[in-house]
């Protein structure tokens, strides 16, 4: 199975087909458990919370999944442009996601109902301090409640295409690159401690202090 969507999530390794929606997990990483597809979308991201799994994807298709993965509800969320939900994350007991197209994020408690708003950014999301952050092409949003969003300030990096955050030990770390050529990309790091204000760190470089010339696409925090 290549192509495919991989967390640790609710004490197991879970596994999603990018294209089908088939269904792995394990809880030790050598012995694995298959699920019937969900469906014949594409999917992005996974969360868990409030006792549902929650798989989001291509043409703003969210899957509802109950514990043991039976699905519980399976639909396109209206009025979203044809978007690509590509993040998914829980924060306070409510589900944000985001999409890449038009700039969408939407909110739920239950992952069933969801309310779609506007915003500036939408290829990561992240939450943590309180609130949520998403980032996209040259810009980083922040929320209190994953309804109402307002762009934050980036010290020099809001030419840039931010692609992913997290947040460990009090602060979110954004990665993304600058195009500079054919095949060739500039990777950049930025830090903030409350999500608003953000400062660029020193472009990523390798053991030999030679400037890392790469498309960064992700960044995750080991527990």
């Amino acid at each position: 199975m290549d192509n495919c969507v991989i967390g640790f999530i609710n004490g197991q390794f879970i596994l999603v087909n990018y294209y089908d929606g088939q269904l792995c997990f394990t809880t030790d990483g050598m012995n694995w458990t298959t699920k019937k597809p969900i469906s014949s979308s594409y999917f992005y991201d996974i969360a868990y919370g409030n006792g549902k799994y929650v798989v989001v994807g291509y043409q703003s298709y969210i899957a509802v999944l109950t514990n043991d993965f039976k699905v519980e509800s399976y639909k396109w969320i209206k009025d979203t442009i044809d978007d690509c939900w590509k993040s998914i994350i829980l924060g306070n007991g409510k589900f944000a996601v985001v999409g890449d197209r038009y700039g969408r994020t939407s909110s739920s408690a239950d992952g069933i109902n969801w309310t779609p708003v506007k915003q500036e950014s939408g290829i990561g999301v992240t939450y943590g301090n309180g609130k949520y952050v998403s980032v996209g092409n040259g810009s980083i949003s922040v929320s209190a409640d994953g309804e109402y969003w307002k762009r934050a300030t980036i010290q020099n990096g809001s030419s840039y295409n931010w692609t992913s955050v997290t947040y460990k030990n009090g602060k979110f770390i954004v990665v993304g690159h600058e195009y500079v050529s054919y095949n060739n990309y500039m990777g950049y790091t930025i830090i903030s401690a409350d999500g608003e204000n953000w400062k660029m760190l020193e472009q990523l470089k390798d053991e030999s202090g030679k400037v890392v010339t790469a498309n960064l696409n992700g960044v995750c925090a080991m527990p």
